[in-house]
């Protein structure tokens, strides 16, 4: 699958003032002809209001607001064009400033939601925004190579910083507010706030830094870098004064205690080191993440410290006793984030599946876990009857949703890995879920109970059918095997073998008396569905097949590989009817028109140089009746009548983008869009009336189509 980015909406949105409790964000800032968004997006960044009394969410959405003692959402501001990438409140947490892939940063009235300014200045991405020490001056850095500074109260323009050779990521003020320090590659720069002016570079480091802080007093900076070292500068003079080297890896993140007295380094080679600050000597090495740590921070206090592992758990340390005193677990991922509150009663956590958990510090009761957030959507598919939508994501878990108004009705888990196909029967009474654990998980849709649990061995599935009366599901994967199994009672019915690699594809013909395989050794098989039986196997492709199609009647089968060409075969005798060969790259859609006598398909960009189409093909001749050129296609899908297709184009490294288009006249009917997140999954409801997309950001959009 190609790796899809995000991209840069290029269309004006309304800006919102909210209230949680009368408007609803799956209908707000929506691109035109979007119905719902479903989903709350991916989360970008996350921080507590200074009095600890609530905190704030970004995703590639918006912004959501919690009580951070209840864990009940309050309300969300909605308005920038694209994902937010960094946010943070205002000393005295009146205001909120978020900074946007949309190049804008805007100010938010914390209480409302209502936006104040947008800043305008920046030609690229906002990759951090930070709130000088008085709260009068905003920072912000870009991938323009840009710090912009902004007067809070007017909006105004302050200063710019140039000549950085990279894109600023982070910014630090110092506690007087006076200077700004950012790590840009091997260095720190520290610049004067007043004047703009670069005032020293520190240069001693021998690989990028990651890190920076700076004392508590603003006296001495601490840096911590990919050369395995801790270093400690006077802020002043940007005189090197430590170095400490006992990391035996890159160091990720430093920081103060609130008193300065301590150091804390987390490194990649799976310990954290707490370390005197005036004497250099290490006080503890905590390094019971075995797997490693992602995150770490320092209570109000600094009496505490919380470590966030890559094993899912949270430990909080005493730095004086330097005992374990306490482990969070209940996360299924690894946790990339762990924030005390500024009072330091509640912790926020958060996993790499966009989990969230709001825990009591004292305690470690779990008090909330707010939900809506979600990982990459890898599949979503409509019900029969189009009125539920079932997504599956690489946070383990499939999704039912209400397709006319959003609401999820459940969410079914099981599966230990992502899953990556989902099906409905064709009744639309039970779903199979297909993942990388090599399992088939068997639901009933209206109850969401697991019914069955079709084991596969080591081996993913990454195929899965029904048969057309719905007693039979087929699941191909990576033991080169097509499995059969008993809808009902989940009893193994046959294992048909023969392929020599991986299985791509399974379907049954029209009538379910014939199950094919496509796999990665180039050949199609046909097998006889109730006894196993090997029919034919088709050959003559060299490289994987990817897709293939049976005509109505079932009488034929169009097998695509994974170049250039399309080949027609008559399924009784398995002989080559027509080779379709005017593609030049990677064939992503294979159709037969409802007649059969066309057949439709979609080619991709597989390499440098070669040009998407969508094409119409006589079936009974292999003529080429017309062909729609469209650059950078990535992935071509038909409506079930075939009279709209939707074609989703590769991204130039910021996105991806997709259009839809007549079949009958190739007429552009609407461009669609990936919501801030690259679009993954298209499907068409079953009557052509809606397209879905499901997004890198974990969102689905439901859009009309014309």
């Amino acid at each position: 699958m190609k790796t899809i980015f995000i991209i840069a909406l290029s269309f004006l949105f309304v800006s919102f003032s909210s209230d949680a409790s009368a408007q609803d964000y799956t209908k707000l800032n929506l691109p035109e002809g979007v119905q719902l968004r479903i989903g709350k997006g991916h989360i970008t960044a996350i921080a507590y209001s200074p009095d600890s009394n609530q905190f704030a969410v970004a995703s590639t959405v918006g912004i959501w607001k919690y009580d951070a003692l209840t864990g009940e959402e309050l309300n969300f501001f909605i308005g920038h064009k694209n994902r937010i990438s960094s946010m943070c409140y205002s000393p005295d947490g009146k205001t909120i400033a978020s900074g946007s892939w949309d190049n804008t940063v805007r100010l938010w009235d914390a209480i409302t939601g209502q936006y104040l300014k947008i800043l305008t200045g920046h030609r690229d991405h906002v990759l951090t925004v930070c709130y000088s020490p008085d709260g009068k001056t905003i920072a912000s850095g870009s991938w323009d190579n840009t710090i912009r500074l902004w007067d809070t109260t007017t909006g105004k323009h302050l200063k710019v910083s140039t000549g950085h050779r990279y894109g600023v990521s982070s910014i630090y003020f110092s506690p007087d507010g006076n200077t700004i320090a950012t790590p840009i590659g091997n260095t720190v720069q520290l610049w004067d706030v007043s004047t703009g002016k670069l005032l020293k570079t520190l240069t001693e480091h021998t690989d990028s830094v990651n890190s920076i802080c700076f004392s508590p007093d603003g006296n001495t900076i601490v840096s911590g870098s990919s050369d395995n070292t801790v270093r400690l500068w006077d802020a002043s003079t940007g005189e090197i004064l430590k170095i400490f080297a006992e990391h035996t890896d890159s160091v990720n993140s430093v920081c103060y205690s609130p008193n300065g007295g301590t150091i804390v380094s987390r490194s990649s080679d799976n310990t954290v080191r707490l370390r005197d600050t005036s004497t250099g000597e290490i006080l503890k090495i905590f390094a019971e993440h075995a797997d490693g740590v992602n995150s770490v921070c320092f209570s109000p206090n600094g009496n505490i410290i919380a470590v966030g592992g890559v094993d899912g758990t949270v430990r909080l340390w005493s730095t004086t006793t330097r005992r374990h005193l306490k482990t969070f677990t209940g996360h299924k991922r690894e946790i990339k984030t762990v924030l005390f509150s500024p009072d330091g009663l509640t912790i926020l956590s958060r996993d790499s599946g966009d989990t969230l958990r709001l825990w009591n510090a004292i305690t470690g009761q779990l008090l909330k876990t707010p939900t809506g957030y979600k990982g990459r959507i890898n599949t979503i598919t409509f019900s029969p009857d189009g009125k539920t939508i079932a997504s599956g994501s690489w946070d383990n878990t499939m999704r039912l949703w209400d397709a006319a108004t959003g609401q999820l009705l459940n969410t079914l888990t099981g599966h230990k890995h992502g899953i990556e196909t989902v099906l409905f029967s064709p009744d639309g009474k039970t779903i199979a879920s297909g993942g990388w654990d090599g399992t088939v998980h068997v639901w009933n849709a209206a109850t969401g109970q697991l019914l069955n649990t079709l084991t596969r061995r080591k081996h993913g599935i990454g195929t899965v059918s029904f048969s057309p009366d719905g007693k039979i599901i087929a699941g191909g994967g990576w033991d080169d095997t097509v499995r059969l199994w008993d809808a009902a009672t989940g009893q193994l019915l046959n294992t048909l073998t023969g392929h020599k690699r991986g299985i791509e594809t399974v379907s049954f013909s029209p009538d379910g008396k014939i199950i094919a395989g496509g796999g990665r050794d180039g050949t199609v098989r046909l097998w006889d569905t109730a006894t196993g039986q090997l029919l034919n196997t088709l050959t003559g492709h060299e490289y994987n097949i990817d897709i293939f199609s049976f005509s109505v009647d079932g009488n034929t089968i169009a097998t695509a590989n994974s170049r250039d060409t399309v080949r027609l075969w008559d399924v009784n005798t398995g002989e080559l009817l027509k080779t379709l060969t005017s593609h030049t790259c990677h064939i992503s859609s294979v159709f037969f028109l409802s007649d059969g006598e066309i057949i439709a398909t979609g080619s991709s960009i597989a390499a440098e140089g070669d040009q998407g189409a969508v094409c119409f093909w006589d079936t009974n001749t292999g003529q080429l009746l017309k062909t729609f050129p469209n650059e950078n296609v990535a992935r071509v899908c038909f409506s079930a009548d075939g009279q709209t297709f939707a074609c989703i184009y590769d991204g130039d490294g910021t996105g991806s983008t997709g259009s839809l288009f007549s079949a009958t006249t190739g007429q552009l009917l609407k461009e669609i869009f990936g919501n801030a997140g690259g679009i993954i999954s298209v499907e068409f409801s079953p009557d052509g009336k809606t397209l879905a997309t499901g997004n890198d950001d974990g969102t689905i959009l439901l859009w009309k189509v014309p």
